[in-house]
């Protein structure tokens, strides 16, 4: 039986919609699934069980007007502009016999770039980055296998093997080519496996802080919180756990975030959208060890520009790990986004921005030496600002800078104690970065490492 939180209520339904879901299953599994309005129901998956139509009925979201209210509020928060607010179409394919759902935020004609989420997460982690991007990148986002809107595996299987068969399905799909590859925590890891065997389709690879080498510690952390498996009375008890675990995040924005993650139970009770059934079953040294040894074996066959991003206060993944990949990489380099930790999409959206920029601006994958280190210095409180989701404060003309995210720009393997300090917005800027709100600050190793 196939498990689901997008499973449809067969027993509840009239006769004629049951045809139309017939109708609508011939079509998804000739790929022909149409275009679904973003804040429509997605369509049923391929198989279906009791247990999980009951649990279907309680899917929510976002509606299309609530929608756009969190993203201006979000990104007002976050100290970024979106260019235009236009929200994603939301899409579903049938890939190796299970239904995915992804986001094309546009704008095609654009060079492509696919961004995959974190284990607990779904499509809408990369919305502030995917928003700001449209107009110089066509944009899309996948809900991989038993995440977001995208059907569960019934067999349990999220190895990161089948994690990589799905996203080769999907490029294949969508005839996806010459493209940029964003992956962070999981995504990153799945993204990795399939580059190491892809890379020459790829322009270029970006890994969101992770990397063959994590810190157990940190990954226990999270393991416990996307494991934990009791129902709430409410959302705004999930919105008390989540802060507990992040207090970097706005408890108003959070709110409506989590609504994309959740479900409500036949009893009342909240739920993750996720599956669990395969948490909270403690690491298996041996899965870990192949793990390790599969992205390893990825790192050594990858050909295309990669940049590591590493969260400055992620318990996850450490400096020396983000230092020894890039320097592993035939074409590697790495950068520090302050102000965020592990999720540096959610803490920090502006100071990856930057960095996203800077690294897929015109030559800027080629314009790098390999193995260098730039560092990102983001929105923190008590130093340029506070970080993504913390309440927004009135911004004067020309103090724009001060409450974006700040670039430590790159400096050679062969110079990297001098620096100087250029504070402020400097009228040198490249135009991208004043686009993003960015100010340099060229430091030493010294000042940039906090005790």
């Amino acid at each position: 039986m196939t498990s689901g939180p997008s499973a449809g209520l067969r027993d509840e339904c009239p006769v004629p919609e049951l045809m139309l879901r017939l109708r609508r299953r011939r079509r998804r599994r000739a790929g022909t699934d149409p275009v679904a309005p973003y804040g429509t129901r997605p369509s049923p998956p391929v198989k279906r069980d009791r247990q999980q139509n009951v649990a279907d009925a309680g899917l929510v979201s976002l509606s299309p007007d609530e929608f756009r209210e969190h993203l201006v509020l979000a990104s007002a928060t976050a100290g970024l502009t979106l260019p235009e607010l236009i929200l994603p179409e939301a899409h579903h394919v049938v890939l190796r016999g299970m239904r995915f759902h992804y986001l094309d935020w546009g704008t095609r004609g654009q060079p492509p770039v696919l961004f995959l989420h974190g284990g607990g997460l779904n499509v809408h982690t990369w919305d502030l980055v995917c928003a700001a991007l449209r107009l110089e990148r066509h944009c899309l986002a996948l809900d991989q296998r038993g995440h977001g809107d995208s059907e569960w595996s019934p067999e349990m299987d999220y190895t990161t093997e089948s994690h990589a068969a799905d996203l080769d399905a999907f490029v294949d799909r969508l005839g996806l080519d010459r493209f940029v590859l964003v992956g962070m925590s999981l995504g990153g890891a799945n993204a990795l496996a399939w580059a190491g065997a892809h890379s020459r389709r790829l322009a270029a690879l970006v890994l969101v802080d992770v990397g063959p080498e994590t810190r157990q510690a940190g990954a226990r952390k999270i393991a416990a919180f996307t494991s934990e498996a009791t129902p709430l009375d409410s959302v705004e008890d999930f919105v008390t756990r989540a802060l507990a675990f992040n207090p970097r995040r706005n408890a108003t924005l959070l709110r409506r975030s989590l609504l994309h993650n959740l479900r409500r139970m036949p009893d009342g009770k909240w739920m993750w959208k996720y599956d669990q059934r395969h948490r909270g079953r403690g690491v298996d040294p041996a899965a870990y060890e192949r793990r390790r040894q599969l992205l390893w074996s990825a790192v050594a066959k990858v050909a295309c520009p990669t940049l590591v991003v590493r969260g400055a206060e992620s318990d996850v993944f450490h400096d020396e790990d983000a230092e020894r990949l890039s320097r592993t990489l035939s074409d590697g380099r790495w950068v520090k986004v302050e102000g965020a930790g592990h999720t540096v999409q959610g803490d920090n959206p502006a100071g990856l921005l930057v960095a996203l920029r800077e690294f897929l601006s015109d030559g800027g994958p080629q314009a790098l030496e390999s193995g260098q280190t730039e560092r990102v210095a983001g929105r923190r409180s008590g130093d340029v600002g506070q970080p993504s989701d913390h309440a927004p404060r009135p911004a004067h003309p020309g103090a724009r800078a001060a409450r974006h995210a700040s670039h430590h720009a790159p400096r050679r393997r062969t110079d990297r104690g001098a620096g100087r300090r250029l504070s402020g917005s400097s009228p040198r800027l490249p135009s991208r970065l004043r686009a993003a709100g960015a100010s340099i600050i060229i430091i030493t190793e010294e000042t940039h490492e906090r005790g």
